[in-house]
């Protein structure tokens, strides 16, 4: 990386859960690993304004770091480049029962339209 370009280094967490014999959710295993953004990247994560909790989404490379300790070791272990974060969008949950309400009154979509198999516009 070039000098004086923007570095952000952080940790992530995976989080994963499972269902009880209960039936209830419960936490499963965890696994942490360093990451890093640079350039643009690293400013956007600034930008974002994200806390540590927040669920996102990453897509990244995992590498293996090289760096030696205050004593002088010699360490190595995965790190996560990161090439994209971004909060996680969903459709939003619905009930798993049908619907029985009817179709608002003046619904072009709904059932009874004056509309005979055409789109409304």
């Amino acid at each position: 990386m070039p000098s004086g370009a923007p570095v952000a280094n952080f940790r992530l967490a995976a989080n994963s859960s499972k269902k009880d014999d209960n039936g209830q959710w419960v936490d499963d295993a965890r696994f942490f690993i360093r990451a890093s953004a640079f350039d643009r990247t690293a400013e956007a994560l600034v930008e974002a304004g994200l806390r540590q909790g927040d669920e996102v989404t990453v897509r990244g490379q995992i590498r293996t770091s090289e760096w030696e300790t205050n004593e002088g070791e010699k360490r190595s272990g995965p790190e996560l480049r990161v090439y994209e974060i971004a909060r996680p969008v969903r459709a939003p949950r619905r009930n798993d029962a049908p619907s029985t309400s009817a179709p608002p009154q003046g619904d072009p979509w709904g059932a009874g339209s004056s509309f005979a198999n055409e789109p409304p516009f």
